[in-house]
């Protein structure tokens, strides 16, 4: 199996004829503090693999962080094919406990704003420290060694933290490097192809270069959800199965509500019945659903199908599992508290929908609660609270991934060698490609990762259709996505 190494100028000279055959990505590093790496753009010029960049921030202010941010871009630009991801690599004294934060979001703002497409943090023990900048990050690199003898260690010593590259050596060897070199392993949910695909589609004909205008208005409004949640302020639970569609009628303590209908309905969404049960958790995952649908609602939750997300200590570890919770809130978050006896501790008692935060405290509304101070559960009712933001029972907040384009789409896969659809014609409804070639995709935009292209007159099978015009397609036996900008339903 080819490797990952991320490589600076200690590595000295390297024989690219023999160790491009030994890897298959590189992260080289491009600067450090205001000095560029002196064999960058020698590497990037001879490697002849695909690679990202990375730069070691020195920065202890978030001022210096955007100043060494642009200087990092600056360096990494220069070469001749620009890197697939910009890293920053935090580990330096100048970030402690109270300078982290600002130092990363600094750092990855100012990326942002300078166009680089994917971007993340290099980042171990200060992670604890890095707060909202985590939730910016595309890529979390994480380096643990474990044994550190230049071998693939077990699970058991693989990162604490949610990562999508771990760094698991320092002690690896590559064909063509003398020495001791950093290897690298691909640990979370993104496939090799999503870092070595090219931000934007050179290669494509003029028929479908403007489908990148499209990249931009992609993902989810966050203040949909919050807007829906708000809405059913002082709802009550009901006595029975009785009047569930009124904010006040047949009011009890029998734990019924429309919420829990409106759940119970949907084919495989929680792992059973759910009317008549505590619902502060219920309420929350309805608002996702009335507001992105089933599929990008569960998704948004980071649910499973036949989910135990109806409990709040399993909603948390939902969010936990994929990376997404985080210590310091946002708006739309999903906040979730601790029971008073159990601060601290596994046990998780209440949760709701975060909608506003500021300075001092965390505002919530939420599900089976009451407008008495504090958390309560089991409240009977919908209603807006709020939290001081270093009380002690908050157990930490689900960030649903909002600024991702729709959920619904196949694990992506290593596609096949690119050639033209074979076989008998689809049956039923058909997606003609009218453009003389369009990419197809693992997702409705521009912003996920290309399959193949295909050329005019190219027949697929139709799946759906999103509401952005993209046109879900049948293609080599899995679902994916085209523009219907360039092809159209027939049949």
């Amino acid at each position: 199996m080819k490797k990952i190494a991320d490589i600076s100028h200690y590595q000295g000279a390297i024989d690219w004829n023999k160790a491009r055959d030994d890897l298959e990505m590189a992260i080289f590093r491009a600067s450090v503090g205001s000095n560029a790496d002196k064999c960058y753009l020698e590497y990037t010029e001879a490697c002849g693999i695909p690679y990202g960049a990375y730069h070691y921030v020195k920065a202890g202010t978030a001022e210096a962080a955007r100043t060494e941010a642009r200087f990092f871009v600056e360096c990494a630009n220069k070469a001749k094919r620009r890197p697939l991801f910009y890293i920053a690599d935090i580990e330096y004294s100048a970030q402690t406990a109270t300078t982290t934060e600002a130092v990363c979001v600094a750092f990855l703002e100012e990326l942002r704003k300078l166009g680089c497409e994917k971007i993340g943090l290099y980042i171990n023990t200060r992670y604890k420290w890095a707060g909202k900048a985590i939730s910016l990050c595309d890529i979390m690199w994480i380096p643990h060694w474990g044994k550190n003898d230049g071998s693939v260690p077990a699970k058991s010593y693989a990162p604490k933290y949610y990562c999508d590259l771990w760094q698991y050596t320092s002690k690896g060897r590559v064909n063509g490097i003398s020495g001791n070199v950093d290897l690298d392993m691909l640990y979370g949910d993104k496939p090799l192809e999503w870092f070595t695909q090219e931000a934007e589609d050179t290669e494509e004909t003029e028929d479908n270069t403007d489908e990148n205008e499209e990249a931009g208005n992609m993902g989810f409004d966050r203040q949909k959800v919050i807007d829906i949640a708000l809405a059913e302020e002082g709802y009550l639970e009901k006595a029975s199965n009785k009047d569930l569609d009124s904010k006040t009628g047949n009011a009890g303590k029998k734990n019924y509500t429309k919420y829990a209908r409106d759940m119970d309905a949907i084919p495989g969404f929680y792992n059973g019945r759910k009317q008549g049960v505590a619902w502060c958790d219920v309420f929350v995952d309805w608002c996702f659903v009335q507001a992105y649908g089933v599929d990008d609602g569960r998704a948004l939750l980071c649910q499973p199908t036949k989910s135990c997300g109806a409990g709040c200590k399993y909603s948390r570890k939902y969010y936990k599992a994929k990376g997404r919770l985080f210590e310091s809130p946002e708006p739309g978050d999903q906040i979730f508290f601790y029971p008073a006896d159990g601060i601290g501790g596994s046990a998780i008692s209440h949760t709701g929908l975060v909608y506003k935060v500021d300075n001092s405290y965390v505002y919530t509304v939420e599900g089976n609660t009451s407008t008495a101070s504090g958390v309560v559960a089991n409240g009977g009712g919908v209603a807006k609270k709020k939290y001081k933001l270093n009380y002690n029972r908050i157990a930490g907040y689900g960030r649903p991934n909002y600024s991702a384009g729709t959920t619904i789409q196949p694990t992506p896969t290593q596609p096949e060698p690119d050639k033209p659809e074979t076989g008998e014609e689809p049956k039923g409804k058909t997606v003609v490609v009218t453009a003389s070639s369009v990419n197809v995709r693992v997702g409705n935009g521009t912003n996920f990762s290309r399959i193949t292209a295909v050329s005019r007159g190219t027949m697929l099978e139709w799946v759906a259709t999103a509401e952005n015009g993209w046109h879900a397609v049948v293609y080599k036996k899995q679902v994916a996505w085209i523009s219907g900008k360039y092809a159209e339903v027939r049949g």
